[in-house]
């Protein structure tokens, strides 16, 4: 009789797990998470074929991703966060959910970017803002270069 109230308590524990699994895909925008990898697919100069070579999916399972139809398994999310040198947490959630990888970074961009911004006006941050957005092109522009 125990084993069977143990089946039981494990299917009711895979059922919840499930349910709140199915909770959470269905709060991911899975066309954002798509527009974001394809955005990076472009700026780094890869035809949607060589990416997914190089993650080991097919060209039709890439376009899928690209296009919100389908989401991927974890194993190709960390293929496709490493080839396209993009956090995970950037791929799910996009630039509100992004966090900086390490305290160097943090440090690095709070001296270099964070703390001479702060006494900048609305204005003149939303120029910053576009000057930004332009050398970060350019850099990335630039590795394809090499």
């Amino acid at each position: 009789m125990e084993e069977t109230i143990d089946l039981n308590r494990a299917d009711l524990d895979c059922e919840f797990n499930r349910t709140e699994m199915n909770k959470m895909d269905a709060q991911l925008d899975y066309k954002a998470i798509g527009k974001r990898i394809c955005s990076q697919r472009k700026q780094k100069g890869y035809t949607r074929e060589k990416l997914a070579e190089k993650i080991g999916v097919s060209p039709k399972f890439c376009a899928d991703i690209e296009y919100g139809l389908r989401g991927m398994s974890l194993k190709t999310l960390m293929k496709l966060s490493k080839e396209l040198n993009l956090s995970l947490d950037y791929i799910i959630k996009g630039p509100e959910g992004y966090t900086l990888q390490t305290g160097e970074d943090a440090h690095l961009v709070r001296e270099t970017i964070l703390e001479p911004l702060s006494s900048c006006s609305p204005k003149q941050l939303e120029a910053a803002k576009k000057m930004i957005k332009f050398l970060a092109q350019a850099v990335n522009e630039g590795e394809k270069d090499e």
